[in-house]
């Protein structure tokens, strides 16, 4: 083989290598690595939270937990008893999931804990799957917006967050207010 032959050859193959990186690439940009649970943007309002949140609501735990993992990234799925609702087509007495990324970051809030009496005041969204099918589970709106209700006082549990340290909770049923 010539010189000149063996360097088209290289060039050649060296073209379709890059060729072969370029799809990897597109392929890996194309296809996310998790489904989104609503952690790209950070509120400091509960009226921001209103603003996207689909509901408001005062929950406790069921004490039904599992992990399921999804494309690398593991999330726990809660089961909650809804006992009052302010906003949005959940109402008290309703049972729905809530998917969270459990504890890996500090500006999350961590996955529920089920125990006796335990409620949380939670801002929720709809879960859909990348091509839109709802799940009939729900995320935290931000992925912050979870307060451990004590009586009508709720403390944010997520560790780092401009969300509201303290919130007031009123109303029963369907009646639920929260403010700061």
């Amino acid at each position: 083989m010539t010189q000149q032959r063996a360097w088209k050859s290289l060039v050649l193959l060296g073209g379709l290598g890059l060729l072969g990186v370029l799809v990897v690439v597109e392929t890996t940009t194309v296809q996310p690595s998790a489904p989104e649970l609503d952690l790209m943007t950070e509120h400091s309002t509960l009226r921001q939270l209103e603003d996207v949140a689909s509901d408001v609501v005062l929950v406790e735990p069921t004490g039904a937990q599992r992990t399921e993992e999804m494309h690398g990234a593991s999330f726990v799925v809660t089961q909650v008893d809804v006992v009052a609702s302010g906003a949005g087509p959940l109402s008290a007495g309703d049972v729905v999931e809530i998917r969270q990324e459990g504890d890996r970051w500090v500006n999350v809030a961590p996955a529920l804990e089920p125990g006796p009496g335990t409620r949380y005041v939670v801002y929720l969204r709809p879960w859909r799957v990348l091509d839109d099918e709802d799940t009939g589970q729900h995320v935290v709106a931000g992925g912050q917006a979870v307060w451990r209700a004590q009586d009508a006082d709720g403390e944010l549990v997520t560790t780092k967050s401009p969300l509201p340290r303290h919130v007031e909770i009123s109303g029963r049923g369907d009646e639920l207010t929260v403010t700061s």
